[in-house]
């Protein structure tokens, strides 16, 4: 419903008739309350309906979007028209820069493969100091300091400490890497060329790396592979994929 808001505005036609002049939190309470969704064995008879009988559910998000179909689709055409636009800009801004550049500049997130080197580097971070690493007491001290409510909550698996778990073992790390431009997903590996964990993520700092780079606070957050390999061999017990992890193959 934020998000709703945010793109269309509160007074337009298509936020109006779903917050009622409410605030967000009211609106999606009285929403959620008179929803058929809310009820598994209920949803589970949807999928033997028509899209007919389906669109005449008595359910408040049915008959919005029901309701506001066109709108939505005239809404989608707009965007499209947007995003091709900027997708055809931002090609054009790539051709100068490499007719200026060459290939000193990094290429496009556009599945080319890239390198970018960096350090594991802590950084200064809201009057105190982020650490290089976090381990699974961070995971923990999160989960029991603030009582297991969202959004520190675990799944049930996790809940309870296995009790062979080294708390101990690096979890997440961040490091001077550039992710910004598609390296979610991407090994992270040493000078030795071992893989040690895998990008996922930026750091709020990095956000506006779009822009601008700043090594001091600038980070990538990854998953260390000793996280990974702790919590896989002795949390899910998937004893070939950790081994996998750790030698390599599957042999």
């Amino acid at each position: 419903l934020e998000y709703i808001k945010l793109n269309s505005g509160a007074d337009h036609e298509y936020a109006a008739h779903l917050f009622k002049g409410e605030e967000t939190g009211t609106a999606a309470k009285r929403l959620i309350a008179s929803s058929l969704f809310k009820d598994a064995a209920t949803v589970q008879k949807f999928f033997t309906m028509t899209p007919e009988e389906i669109l005449s559910l008595n359910d408040p998000f049915v008959a919005h979007f029901a309701k506001y179909k066109t709108v939505v689709d005239d809404l989608r055409a707009k965007q499209k028209e947007i995003t091709d636009t900027e997708n055809l800009t931002f090609g054009l801004v790539g051709q100068i820069l490499y007719k200026m550049y060459g290939p000193s500049i990094s290429p496009d997130a556009n599945r080319t493969l890239r390198i970018s080197d960096g350090l594991m580097q802590g950084y200064n971070y809201n009057g105190t100091v982020a650490p290089v690493k976090t381990t699974f007491y961070g995971l923990y001290d999160r989960f029991f300091s603030n009582n297991g409510k969202y959004p520190f909550n675990l799944p049930e698996r996790w809940e309870k400490v296995p009790e062979t778990l080294d708390l101990s073992t690096p979890f997440n790390f961040v490091s001077t890497n550039d992710i910004v431009g598609g390296n979610s997903g991407s090994a992270i590996i040493n000078r030795n060329a071992e893989v040690i964990g895998l990008a996922f993520d930026g750091n709020i700092e990095s956000l506006m790396g779009n822009f601008i780079y700043l090594p001091e606070v600038n980070r990538t957050v990854g998953v260390d592979s000793k996280g990974m390999y702790e919590a896989i061999l002795k949390v899910y017990k998937a004893l070939p994929l950790a081994d996998e992890l750790k030698n390599g193959s599957r042999d």
